[in-house]
């Protein structure tokens, strides 16, 4: 189970935001936390919203709440007996006693199962980048043996119970590779499956998890949070949400994706050792179980299935400098001569949100940074791209003409009674874009016009989960509506894709102002297939020797559910690390796919050079091996581009064979070649 916030950890939490947010931003904040909880009862039916004062005492109570519970699996319905079936092609669809449950076959190693009970969801996935008819379709056999319905693909064979409907999974030749337990079900819009777990089996995947490598034996909540501060082992849910998980049964390895954008819950032997539980709050239950049996062939398969990476500009490989914030044009252009005169290579600095005008995206701070197209060509000249930071968040201000036109062009989200959604972050209450909608992804993506013309090459879209001030889940009320590309949902079905959605508009906007150059888009939150839009990173980590090590297997596990261009900040982004952590920070940051020094407001420089001689020069000797193995790591990004393969892996991705590679926690391979230990 996750861990709960400790007292100490609560207290650096509220010591953070006392740091960051002026005292009118933290009342806002408070009176935030109960209006979220307010929209969310009073929207419960958006066809008769309620109001009055026994609503506003009820949103006191329910404020600080933490998500709904499911009931338990043995509660839920279930399907029931198989009354008749059909196969079509690749497909075999179920009619059971109280649903239907649809196989189809995407490939003879990836087979969907849809549980529907009326009829199936054609709203589109954000996650599938590959749909069932862009597939060559697998032949497919199906017959009957007594209560037994065999679906057959050239490598897998599906067997359904004809008697309580359950799914067992075998390889070709009939040897199980993962069975069911409690087959499929549903308790009002909860839905879920119960499946046997092979004992003594780790798992990995999950995407950001802050935890050791092997996921086995915890329960996990999908669901993109900004934790508010520093995050510890065992926080969950933090920035990105990947319902994807590998289980590496030596001989029979699987992967199992629920492509669910809701929040949902992945019980992985917690409840009970040798069984898992995926569960979802609303939406069509539907999953993909990915066959290998090796590793390597379920990762090309899944990365099919949701995409891959495009091949980084070559710069975006090199060292990337940063802090929150450097503040102004002569900071900047200081920190770049120092690491020329120092001979430390570097390739891009970052502009954290003091470069704006009052935290306003797409404006200038014209007192700190007079002439920012001179700025960016100086800087170019000497060899350095300039990334900033953009956020979504749109200030709620008649004075302010992107929320003139915002509102003009109806681009916001709203409440079910029209009313434009506000809510509070850096510049003060804001207004946010549906980027479900595709009219507003290409609005969004001509604002980035000024600054790709001023000459900065590349975009950091931060507090995107999205993330507001506010108390607990501080982000957007389950209540407000999505476009959902013209099918219309809540925020609760779409919370976990908006950042991914925003890089989305990011990166296409990139790629049509700057049509032959490789765009460059850094996202905080994701979902399954952010890798198409964006690199990642694991978030606000603190200057500590266990985050050192989070970050490690933080980046491994995101290159297993398909995001390989990963990294963590270097040095830790809240505290202070000591010299010698610091300089363990770059040495093991050189070998990992996105490298940047990054650091928090109030803490003190964190550049190569700043913690004395010594350092610096181990700082500059690993960052100078990282530019002379970028040939070998850019073949490492091919190679991911082209398979899915991650950059960075654990050991056992190469040697799956060798079961003293499974729980190897402190070394893993970078490519096919190089081990670092």
């Amino acid at each position: 189970m996750p861990s709960q916030p400790s007292p100490t950890r609560s207290l650096q939490r509220a010591w953070f935001t006392l740091k960051t947010l002026n005292l009118p931003l933290r009342l806002r904040s408070v009176r935030y936390s109960l209006e979220k909880a307010y929209a969310e009862l009073k929207y419960a039916e958006p066809i008769k919203p309620r109001g009055g004062l026994k609503l506003w005492l009820q949103a006191i109570k329910q404020r600080n709440q933490p998500h709904l519970v499911p009931p338990p699996f043995d509660a839920f319905d279930k399907p029931g007996a198989v009354l008749s079936w059909k196969h079509n092609k690749n497909q075999l669809t179920l009619t059971c006693q109280n649903a239907s449950i649809q196989l189809t076959a995407f490939a003879e190693r990836i087979i969907q199962v849809r549980l529907y009970r009326n009829t199936p969801d054609t709203t589109p996935s954000y996650a599938v980048n590959k749909p069932a008819e862009k597939w060559h379709s697998p032949r497919t056999t199906v017959a009957e043996q007594g209560h037994l319905i065999i679906f057959k693909t050239a490598a897998l064979t599906v067997q359904v119970n004809q008697q309580n409907s359950t799914i067992d999974f075998l390889d070709q030749s009939g040897r199980a590779i993962n069975l069911d337990s409690g087959g499929l079900g549903w308790s009002g819009q909860w839905a879920a499956t119960e499946r046997n777990l092979p004992p003594y089996t780790p798992i990995f995947g999950l995407g950001e998890q802050a935890s050791l490598l092997n996921l086995r034996g915890r329960s996990y909540k999908i669901w993109a949070k900004d934790p508010g501060g520093v995050y510890s082992r065992g926080d969950n849910p933090l920035y990105q949400a990947h319902p994807w998980f590998l289980c590496l049964n030596q001989q029979r390895a699987f992967g199992l994706f629920l492509d669910n954008t809701a929040y949902s819950l992945f019980d992985l032997g917690h409840s009970q050792p040798n069984s898992y539980t995926l569960t979802s709050s609303k939406g069509e239950f539907r999953y993909y179980f990915i066959y290998g049996p090796d590793v390597k062939t379920i990762l090309s398969q899944f990365t099919n299935l949701t995409g891959r990476m495009a091949m980084p500009p070559l710069w975006a490989l090199g060292l990337h400098q940063s802090r929150w914030s450097y503040k102004s044009a002569k900071e900047v252009k200081a920190i770049a001569r120092q690491f020329r005169e120092r001979h430390i290579p570097c390739d891009v600095i970052h502009l954290d949100i003091h470069y704006m005008k009052n935290y306003q995206v797409f404006t200038w701070n014209k007192r700190r940074f007079p002439k920012p197209g001179e700025m960016v060509k100086d800087l170019k000249e000497d060899g350095f791209r300039l990334i900033s930071i953009i956020d979504p968040g749109i200030k709620a201000d008649r004075l302010n003409p992107l929320a003139e036109e915002g509102l003009k062009q109806d681009v916001f989200l709203k409440y079910p009674d029209g009313e434009v959604f506000k809510g509070p972050v850096w510049p003060g209450d804001c207004y946010f874009p549906d980027f479900t909608d595709p009219r507003v992804r290409i609005w969004w993506g001509e604002l980035y016009r000024p600054l790709v013309e001023a000459g900065i090459a590349g975009f950091w879209n931060d507090m995107n989960e999205p993330a507001l001030f506010g108390r607990n889940d501080g982000t957007i009320p389950n209540t407000a509506q999505h476009n959902y590309e013209g099918h219309q949902a809540d925020h609760a079905q779409m919370h976990n894709v908006y950042g991914m959605q925003m890089a989305r508009a990011t990166r296409h906007a990139l790629t049509a102002l700057r049509p032959n150059r490789r765009p460059f888009v850094l996202s905080r939150a994701g979902f399954t297939g952010i890798q198409r839009y964006a690199a990642v990173w694991t978030g606000d980590n603190e200057s500590s020797w266990e985050h050192l090590q989070l970050g490690l297997s933080m980046t491994l596990n995101l290159g297993l559910s398909g995001l390989s261009f990963a990294g963590a900040d270097v040095g830790g982004f809240q505290g202070t690390p000591s010299p010698e952590l610091f300089a363990r920070w770059v040495q093991l940051g050189a070998f990992l796919p996105f490298f940047r020094i990054h650091t928090a407001q109030g803490t003190p420089a964190q550049e190569p050079w700043s913690f004395g001689p010594k350092v610096e020069a181990i700082a500059k000797k690993y960052i100078q091996l990282r530019y002379q193995l970028l040939p070998y790591l850019y073949t490492a990004f091919w190679q991911a581009a082209q398979s899915g393969l991650p950059v960075a892996r654990p050991v056992w991705l190469n040697f799956q064979d060798d079961l003293r590679t499974h729980s190897l926690e402190d070394q893993f391979m970078l490519g096919d070649a190089l081990l670092l230990a």
